[in-house]
């Protein structure tokens, strides 16, 4: 049985393909910036904006950043 893990990492595989063509760093920032934006939209959508809130919020506490409200 597949684990939730193998199944990330094929989902997930054409994403690294496409970060590891990147030459440029501007390139790489801007597709960092699509990706947040996507993100955000299939949490919103997948979750409700008061999910995306959460999950959002989880990422800057994991990462120690205080709120910006």
């Amino acid at each position: 049985m597949i684990t939730r893990e193998q199944q990330i990492a094929e989902i997930m595989n054409p994403v690294d393909t496409q970060i590891m063509s990147i030459q440029d760093n501007n390139e790489m920032l801007m597709l960092a910036c699509g990706m947040l934006q996507r993100v955000e939209e299939i949490f919103e959508h997948q979750l409700g904006k008061p999910g995306a809130k959460v999950m959002f919020e989880n990422v800057l506490t994991k990462y120690n950043v205080e709120k910006l409200h």
